[in-house]
């Protein structure tokens, strides 16, 4: 994570492989470029399986899907600080 921005890089090489981004966040007001979230990526996890990455922001996680490397799914922000999140 790079501020608001999410990059994937090879390791081999450490070269740019991509970067992760939220269209909708382009659509609205204070958005600048191509971001994946609107504050800065605070934590990054990977599934076992390497297809799924979790990306938290400021009360504010997204899931990630290799395959198409869009968002898959939005968690409702919170009144208090998320401290642990279960996915099935």
């Amino acid at each position: 994570g790079r501020g608001n921005e999410i990059v994937l890089m090879e390791t081999a090489t450490g070269r740019d492989a991509g970067r992760l981004i939220d269209p909708a966040l382009s659509k609205q007001a204070g958005a600048r470029g191509n971001v994946a979230h609107l504050d800065l990526v605070q934590a990054l996890a990977f599934h076992p399986s390497g297809e799924l990455l979790a990306s938290g922001g400021y009360r504010e996680i997204k899931l990630w899907r290799k395959p198409n490397g869009g968002k898959h799914a939005d968690l409702a922000p919170a009144a208090e600080p998320i401290k642990c999140v279960a996915v099935s």
